[in-house]
């Protein structure tokens, strides 16, 4: 089986979302997932935005490799430690962890709030970040894919 190429290549690139949307939804002109994947994205993209919360969105899945009809996209969103861990923040991570969302959005959202180096909880949080690595640039079995880092202003 010969698996579709990725479309950032093999490493995470740091990105735009116009970058993001020419590459991933631009170039598919008929495909019939992409767009309402896309519109999803921009839900939870204006979600993270308009909570003025510093950090950076992932987005994988099939919505970042050469397949025409992808089925949905991963959206992660990373804050750094060192963030005031308000009402508000606390919102917005329960948002993007509400599983709620995935069907709706065609978007399978987390969050992360990073622990500073100095935490006795540091390795729970390295651990878990291990694991969204990896699903984010599997590539079949054994190779790896790039996705596109979305800086939040």
């Amino acid at each position: 089986m010969i698996l579709p190429e990725p479309l950032f290549g093999p490493s995470p690139v740091v990105s735009t979302v116009g970058q993001v949307e020419a590459v991933c939804v631009n170039h598919y002109s008929t495909s019939a997932t992409r767009p309402h994947i896309w519109e999803g994205f921009q839900t939870a993209h204006s979600k993270i935005v308009d909570a003025k919360t510093p950090g950076k969105v992932w987005v994988s899945g099939d919505f970042v490799v050469d397949h025409e009809d992808p089925r949905f996209a991963q959206v992660h969103l990373r804050i750094p430690s060192g963030v005031t861990r308000d009402d508000s923040l606390l919102e917005l991570v329960g948002w993007m962890n509400d599983k709620a969302h995935t069907e709706r959005l065609s978007c399978d959202l987390s969050a992360l709030v990073e622990f500073p180096p100095n935490d006795s909880k540091i390795h729970l949080i390295k651990e878990f970040e291990e694991i969204v690595f990896d699903s984010f640039s599997a590539h079949g079995n054994t190779g790896k894919k790039g996705f596109p880092i979305l800086p939040v202003p």
